[in-house]
């Protein structure tokens, strides 16, 4: 009992001390035993290592758990194993050691020493925070029996072809992941993609100042864009200054090239995705971005092929270890699967291995996210003298130039067998395209509830010979939409051709549908041949970043929070930085946490904030800044809305930061009234985090009530001219019953319509509602500012033609629906009067699109829908 009574004491007194959240490792218990009460993030050779919090002490002591670091979230954590060359003494200048299981250390990382960190001679695997997935369902894989089609494509697969692709890679001498060689090498993979007939190509941003992952996609016939099936490799290499990376790793992400060439001129029932990764020698970034966006996507994908050094021979014969995960997810069988492939198809002699957890590979993140796959590799661990060095080009570091050859024919035949193909000596027609229009209804590119649309189904016959009499019918059990013409004739259809719909197939969302609610859709298609059925969906009421978001939860909202990328709104702020840091009055702060009131100018009059009025604010250091004299210090941040939260509050950065005086330059706060222009802003000037050195600087301008709007509360702006944190903050403002409130990000996650932090952004807050956007008027006078198509749909090109009351410097640019910008089709002075330009989009994937054009007389953009 006396035993009992101290061991609660030591735990009691210890949650007080550890208070927070906490990494710690739970020896001799399976990770599924611990994912119902912890968020589980890796294995080492001596337990599990999980998230907890304070909550959770007296059971981790209990399970004789080790607590390893307070705040996780605010560092960076690797597995390590040193090669010979190395010592702990390195290791332990660039990071703290954690834990140490006989083979492999664990160690956390400050996010400014990883450069330094990675230097260091050794094999690393960086640990996710964001939790296994451990119920993802496992897709079904193809039975391995031989296949004409197969067979054809991998004979495809050519040495030559091979060494050329990497020669071509190891002329870019320095693929560090942050530097523009790299960047270059990119831009090169993308355009070979797109040469190889990809039928889309997508260069994936994902950390700041690194070079983009690479990915090509080639379209399957079921009109599905899951499940897909993944061949890859990171493109990036080490050192900064040398970096060839012949075998590590262009070898590897030749793999999906060749396979990307070689499927050229086939036709699969699934999607194939050819993916170059960056950033993997900084800790996995790049597949780690990809493989989070899918899960929360809802992506199904059917195995992922991951090659990551695949031409040094240390030994003939040399072999391909095919390193697959024991458990969470089971890839076992997956790892078979594939060997059954390469015996069926090529020579090559493989060797399973299966792990616990191994995360120096871009299968890492997959398999963090519940996803089957595998990572090919020469030896494991790598024994090529060349690793990390110039050596590591054709002739040294890549000397078997056959025998990575032979991997990626086995790598096709596994993609190909996959991704399941359709013959070609017969029709066969499938969904290729979708296309929603709701000019009947409020004509914003999204189908609403309440609102009647338009369906254009693109069909294509993947197959060589002709379907004949080709018909399409729709049909739905959704209890939200009422259909109303579901059939459509396309006529014949010749081999590889596509067709479309003259007349829409039409239906309505009920004015009741939830926000965000997935329609699906059965198709059966008919021809004087064969028939064919496929499904397909479409979102009702879906947030697009380029959207407002509303307060919440409530309806109607009272706030709205635009950004600068919600160009097709009039409330959208323009990115406009206003530096006060020499002008303006600096606060003092006594501590790191500390909260300053300051009373606003007689001149600037009340800020009206939800309704209520005040005549202070209080600064905080923490990044946020309260209405009216609040004084409470808080520096954790929380999710919004949240009674823990200050109460009406501007969260423009809310993390723990450091802007005390005299700290060494950690970086001031700043505010000045500028009547001139109605408004009172606070400046946090390079304001440094409490851990590590990152910087950044962004304000909050406060625009007096003569700035109207429909409630009479103020407007308020955040503007950010720095990004370099932001992964352990919250976004957003929260009402002074701390009930309401708009989250723009918690923590790295971004809620939805909201766009990234990124050097530039503007985040507008006001209590005009997003009611949707005005189109321009379609005839074009001398004397008007307008804007318009010759054609809407576009298939191939049109013009566009503007016209301008006044000459001007005139900005015309293309944007996704995300925002993201395309093209710029006029840069350039004009005179005034009509002018026109063309806009070629056969590169373009069909879909939603929008023209903005800038002049003089202020913006106007434009809906385009571009078909095939």
């Amino acid at each position: 009992m006396l035993r009992k009574s101290l061991f609660l004491i030591i735990a009691v007194g210890l949650s007080l001390c550890l208070a927070g959240e906490f990494l710690a490792l739970v020896p001799n218990t399976a990770p599924d035993d611990l994912a119902g009460q912890y968020t589980v993030v890796g294995v080492t050779g001596r337990g599990t290592l999980v998230l907890g919090d304070e909550s959770e002490l007296a059971d981790l002591f209990a399970r004789d758990g080790s607590w390893l670091a307070a705040d996780p979230k605010d560092h960076l954590y690797f597995t390590v194993r040193l090669f010979a060359q190395a010592s702990r003494t390195d290791l332990a200048a660039v990071s703290r050691i954690l834990d140490f299981d006989g083979e492999q250390y664990l160690v956390e990382v400050e996010s400014d020493a990883v450069e330094r960190f990675i230097a260091v001679p050794a094999m690393r695997g960086r640990i996710s925070l964001n939790g296994w997935v451990m119920d993802r369902p496992t897709p079904k894989l193809p039975v391995v029996l031989s296949n004409p089609s197969v067979e054809q494509i991998v004979a495809r697969v050519s040495s030559d072809s091979v060494l050329a692709f990497v020669r071509r890679l190891q002329q870019y001498r320095n693929r560090y992941s942050t530097g523009d060689s790299c960047k270059a090498a990119a831009q090169w993979i993308a355009a070979t993609f797109r040469a190889y007939g990809c039928d889309t190509v997508i260069l994936q941003n994902h950390t700041t100042n690194h070079a983009p992952n690479v990915v090509g996609v080639r379209y399957g016939t079921s009109g599905q864009r899951s499940p897909y099936a993944i061949i890859d490799g990171h493109f990036d290499a080490y050192a900064a200054s040398n970096a060839p990376g012949a075998d590590d790793n262009a070898s590897g992400t030749v793999s999906a090239i060749e396979a990307c060439r070689v499927t050229q001129g086939f036709q699969f029932r699934h999607d194939l995705r050819f993916i170059a990764f960056s950033g993997e020698e900084f800790g996995l970034l790049g597949s780690e971005y990809y493989a989070g966006r899918a899960r929360s996507q809802g992506d199904s994908i059917l195995g992922v092929l991951n090659f990551d050094m695949i031409a040094y021979e240390d030994s003939a014969p040399e072999d391909l270890e095919v390193i697959g995960k024991i458990a969470s997810p089971a890839c076992g069988p997956f790892v078979d699967w594939f060997i059954a492939v390469a015996d069926t198809y090529t020579s090559l002699p493989c060797s399973k291995e299966m792990v616990s957890d191994m995360q120096s590979s871009d299968q890492g993140p997959f398999w963090n996210n519940g996803y089957l796959g595998f990572c090919g590799i020469e030896d494991y661990w790598p024994g090529n003298p060349y690793y990390h060095t110039p050596g590591d080009s054709i002739g040294a570091g890549y000397n078997n130039n056959n025998f990575c050859t032979e991997v990626i024919r086995a790598g096709v035949a596994a993609l190909a067998t996959m991704g399941e193909p359709v013959p070609q000596n017969v029709p066969s027609v499938g969904l290729l395209h979708k296309l929603l229009d709701d000019s009947a209804g409020n004509d914003n590119g999204k189908w609403d509830a309440g609102e009647s649309v338009a369906v254009f189904l693109t069909l294509k016959n993947f197959g060589m010979a002709g379907a004949t009499g080709v018909s399409a019918a729709v049909s739905s059990t959704d209890p939200y939409v009422t259909l109303y013409n579901v059939d459509a004739a396309y006529g014949d259809i010749a081999g590889l051709d596509t067709a479309v719909n003259a007349v829409p197939f039409t239906m309505k969302a009920a004015p009741n549908t939830p926000r965000e609610h997935v329609a699906d859709f059965d198709l059966t298609i008919s021809s004087a041949e064969s028939s064919w059925q496929t499904t397909f969906s479409f979102p009702i009421g879906e947030y697009l970043n380029t959207d407002p978001i509303p307060d919440g939860p409530r309806v109607p909202a009272r706030y709205w929070a635009y950004d600068d990328v919600d160009t097709l709104y009039p409330e959208h702020p323009n990115y406009e930085w206003v530096e006060v840091n020499a002008q303006g009055t600096r606060l003092t702060f006594s501590d790191n946490d500390d909260v300053v009131p300051v009373s606003l100018p007689a001149a600037f009059g009340p800020f009206r904030y939800y309704g209520r009025s005040y005549s202070q604010i209080s600064v905080s250091a923490d990044g946020w800044i309260a209405a009216g004299n609040y004084t409470t210090s808080n520096f954790d941040n929380t999710i919004l809305p949240s009674t823990s939260a200050p109460r009406a509050t501007v969260f423009a950065n809310w993390d723990d930061l450091y802007p005390v005086s005299g700290s060494g330059g950690a970086g001031y706060v700043y505010w000045f009234h500028d009547s001139a222009n109605h408004r009172f802003i606070v400046e946090y000037d390079s304001v440094k985090y409490y851990s590590g050195s990152n910087r950044d600087k962004f304000e909050v301008i406060f625009y007096d009530t003569t700035v109207t709007t429909p409630t009479g509360d103020n407007v308020i702006v955040a503007q950010y001219k720095t990004a370099a944190g932001f992964t352990s903050s919250t976004v957003g403002i929260q009402d002074s019953t701390r009930a309401i409130a708009i989250q723009d990000l918690f923590n790295g996650t971004l809620a939805h319509g909201a766009s990234p932090i990124v050097p530039g952004r503007a985040i507008k807050y006001t209590t005009a509602p997003g009611t949707g956007v005005a189109e321009p008027t379609r005839r074009l006078t001398p004397d008007a500012f307008h804007l318009t198509l010759d054609r809407n749909p576009v298939c191939g090109s049109a013009q566009v033609r503007f016209s301008l009351r006044q000459a001007s410097s005139v900005r015309l640019e293309a944007f996704d629906r995300t925002g993201r910008k395309l093209t710029t089709l006029v840069s350039s002075f004009a005179s005034a009067g009509s002018h026109a330009t063309t806009w070629d989009t056969r590169e373009v994937p069909t879909g939603i699109y929008f023209l903005r054009l800038t002049a003089a007389g202020g913006q106007r953009s434009l809906k385009v829908v571009v078909g095939r």
